[in-house]
């Protein structure tokens, strides 16, 4: 099969309410055939949340304005599970306390597959297995911190992990069972050697 994906989304709170930010992420996912029945995958998602008194031109405002106006647990990025990042349980990856996921500021993950056309058909669609080998982080960052210092952290605390799995159409979805083996991690996540995914995606 051979395709691609691109999606962006912009979010921008503080003309009223309790929150001041700008949320933006972004997302691209291709196909290209190297066989009939072969063909390499490779998809990233990335996402940045800002306070107003991170931007530039903004930064002159007064640090207790800066507290006045948190981020929410709501309005943050979460991460593994699902596609985005396989080897890992639903968004466990990035900033906790104890069990508490407190979701992160600035997120990537990156994966790439090789996939292959299996002997087997749903509703006349093809089923796929897959190899894949994915990355990625979810960082909070302190305010007043630069990219530099955002960028070093998160490179310091990047997740990755390897596996196989089944792609197959049901229902006009696309359903994925695969078993990982996580690579890097930090203590606080919650690796898994199995994980089932469900996805409105082009098949």
């Amino acid at each position: 099969s051979q395709g691609y994906q691109f999606t962006s989304n912009t979010e921008i709170a503080g003309l009223t309410g309790d929150s001041q930010f700008v949320s933006s992420s972004v997302g691209a996912k291709f196909y290209y055939p190297i066989t009939q029945k072969l063909s390499f995958g490779f998809g990233t998602h990335a996402g940045l949340l800002r306070k107003w008194c991170d931007l530039p031109g903004l930064r002159s405002c007064a640090k207790q304005r800066q507290s006045q106006y948190p981020n929410f647990l709501t309005d943050k990025f979460y991460l593994g599970g699902g596609t985005f990042l396989r080897g890992f349980h639903h968004a466990t990856v990035g900033p906790s306390d104890n069990e508490d996921r407190l979701g992160g500021e600035m997120m990537a993950c990156a994966s790439a597959s090789l996939n292959y056309e299996l002997p087997f058909h749903i509703d006349s669609k093809p089923v796929y297995g897959h190899l894949f080998a994915n990355a990625g982080n979810n960082i909070s960052c302190p305010d007043g911190s630069n990219l530099s210092e955002r960028s070093k952290l998160f490179h310091q605390t990047v997740r990755s992990a390897v596996g196989c799995g089944v792609v197959f159409p049901l229902l006009g979805l696309r359903f994925e069972i695969h078993g990982t083996y996580p690579i890097l991690a930090a203590k606080s996540d919650r690796p898994t050697s199995f994980g089932f995914a469900i996805a409105n995606e082009f098949y």
